[in-house]
C-alpha cells in the first residue's frame, strides 16, 4: 500500500493502524480523515492571537483519531498493519 493509498482510504473510512514510534513501542490508532466523522471546531472572529502553525513532515500523517477525539501523526514507514475498524469491533458505534 502506498501513502496516497492510505490516505484515500482514511478519507472515507475509519481504520486501525498499527505502527512503530520512534521509541520502538507499538501502538494502535483507530483513526479517520473523513470529515463527517470529525467534530467541526468554531473560531472565535475576535481572537487575535495569530495559531502557531506546525510544519509537517512529508513522512508523516496526521489523523483523527476517533476513540480519543484527538489529532495524532505516525511515520508512514513505520507502519505495522492497516485494517477497517469496524471489522475488529472498534469502530464508535453510530
Amino acid at each position: 500500500m502506498t501513502k496516497e493509498d492510505l490516505l484515500n482510504r482514511l478519507k472515507t473510512e475509519e481504520l486501525s493502524i498499527t505502527f512503530l514510534k520512534v521509541n520502538n513501542e507499538v501502538r494502535t490508532l483507530i483513526c479517520t480523515l473523513d470529515e463527517t466523522k470529525i467534530p467541526k471546531v468554531e473560531v472565535n472572529q475576535n481572537d487575535t492571537k495569530p495559531k502557531k502553525e506546525r510544519k509537517q513532515s512529508s513522512e508523516t500523517i496526521c489523523v483523527f483519531c476517533t476513540d480519543i477525539n484527538e489529532w495524532r501523526s505516525f511515520r508512514f514507514t513505520s507502519v505495522i498493519s492497516v485494517e477497517h475498524a469496524d471489522s475488529l469491533g472498534c469502530g464508535k458505534k453510530r
